[in-house]
């Protein structure tokens, strides 16, 4: 009996393994689609509202990492306006996640 238990026993890990590796593909694939950035260079507002405004096929909010803001001679109220709405949603979407549990 002994040796059925340990060849159970093997078939069982290596069931498991396929398992995780599966899995672990499918989350690279997954991954591969996304569309969040480490680092984003902001010149003007309307070009920041379409960056904000587009969403990521992986997380659903888009992450726009370190923005980096150009200003002209006088700063763009409104670009500063934008910066702190897309501000606000990240904190409610990692708030979000973090009740959810890690993703990636």
């Amino acid at each position: 009996m002994s040796g059925t238990g340990s060849s159970l026993r093997r078939r069982l890990v290596k069931a498991e393994q396929q398992l995780a590796d599966q899995a672990e593909r499918a989350h690279r694939a997954w991954l591969a689609n996304c569309n969040c950035k480490d680092q984003t260079f902001v010149d003007y507002a309307k070009n920041f509202e379409e960056e904000m405004n587009l969403r990521c096929p992986c997380h659903g909010f888009r992450r726009l990492g370190e923005i980096v803001r150009f200003d002209r001679a006088h700063p763009d109220a409104r670009l500063t306006e934008l910066i702190a709405t897309y501000e606000a949603g990240l904190a409610q979407a990692e708030s979000e996640q973090a009740h959810v549990g890690p993703e990636s």
